[in-house]
Formats: structure tokens, C-alpha cells, sequence
């Protein structure tokens, strides 16, 4: 019980599909791609990029695109580099997700490129604040500690109370 309750306040949130923000829609070269970021505003720690490349003379999806992301910090020169993939069931869109460990201004750079169809690069800024360590879960975790406490007092006070006048009325009975 006591590990189950540890594994849910160490776990990482998941976020809803409306947690997040388009950061980038734009064209270079033959692609136009839309880049959304989850959760909407980036905290340090896992973000989450859904980029979806679109040739721009037809906006047919790109099938078989290299995806590349690499992030840059201005302020340590820090990188985090990753490859965005599609999955089959959603071949349209791929994935890819980035362990940021510091907050600041970072920039983005989106590599979509196709084997004999050409290159494209698309830069945007992505500002990461500091996280507050599961405060949501933390606080669920405590406020359901201090109604056990308060109801495991009530019962207890209840059963102290019923057995004291129990042993009044046994007093009492004898004498």
C-alpha cells in the first residue's frame, strides 16, 4: 500500500490533448510543418512534440519523413537532441519528447527532411519554467491524510466515549 502511494506521487503527470499549444506553423523548402508542444506550458522536465509535415504545394502528409528536433539553451549552452517518429495508427504525425533539466529560453530547431525531396528547418522559442514536483498530487496526497486523521480522532473519541460510559454503567449496575 505504502509503495502504491509512493509510485503515484513520484509519478510523472500525463496531460490531456487540450494541455497543449501549437508553438510553430510554418513553410521552408518543399514542407510546411505545425508543431504542437505539450503540456502548454513547459515545465522542466519531460515536454512532449507532436510535429506534422505537410508537403506545401498540395498539403499531402510527408510518409517517411526524418524528424529531427534539437533544443539549445542560450544560457548554459546546453542541448537535448531527439528524432520525432509517426506511429501506424496515426502515420500523419510524429512524436517525440525532450527530458528538459533546466528552466529558460530555449530554441527549437525542427529538421524535416525526405530522401530526394529536400530539407527543412524551422526555429521557435520555447520558455520553461521551474516545475513544482507533483504539488497537484502532493496536495491530494496530504489533504486525503488530514481527513483520515480527522475521521480515524472521531471514531476513536466515539469508541472512547461508548466505552467509558459503559464502564459507568457497569459501575453503577454493581453498586
Amino acid at each position: 500500500m505504502l509503495l502504491a502511494a509512493c509510485w503515484w506521487l513520484l509519478a510523472a503527470p500525463a496531460y490531456a490533448e487540450d494541455d497543449s499549444v501549437t508553438a510553430l506553423e510554418d513553410s521552408d523548402g518543399p514542407f510546411t510543418v505545425t508543431v504542437v508542444v505539450q503540456p502548454a506550458e513547459p515545465k522542466v522536465g519531460t515536454v512532449h512534440f507532436k510535429v506534422t509535415p505537410v508537403y506545401t504545394a498540395n498539403s499531402e502528409p510527408v510518409d517517411g519523413a526524418r524528424v529531427e528536433i534539437l533544443a539549445t539553451s542560450s544560457e548554459d549552452e546546453e542541448a537535448y537532441h531527439t528524432f520525432a517518429i509517426n506511429r501506424p495508427e496515426e502515420p500523419r504525425h510524429y512524436h517525440g519528447e525532450l527530458l528538459i533539466r533546466h528552466t529558460g529560453t530555449w530554441t527549437l530547431k525542427v529538421t524535416v527532411s525526405k530522401e530526394g525531396e529536400g530539407v527543412g528547418e524551422f526555429e521557435f522559442t520555447l520558455d520553461v519554467t521551474e516545475d513544482q514536483p507533483n504539488s497537484g498530487r502532493l496536495g491530494t496526497a496530504l489533504w486525503a491524510g488530514l481527513v483520515a486523521v480527522l475521521i480515524g480522532g472521531g471514531v476513536y473519541v466515539t469508541i472512547a466515549i461508548r466505552r467509558s460510559q459503559r464502564s459507568r454503567d457497569d459501575f453503577l449496575a454493581s453498586g
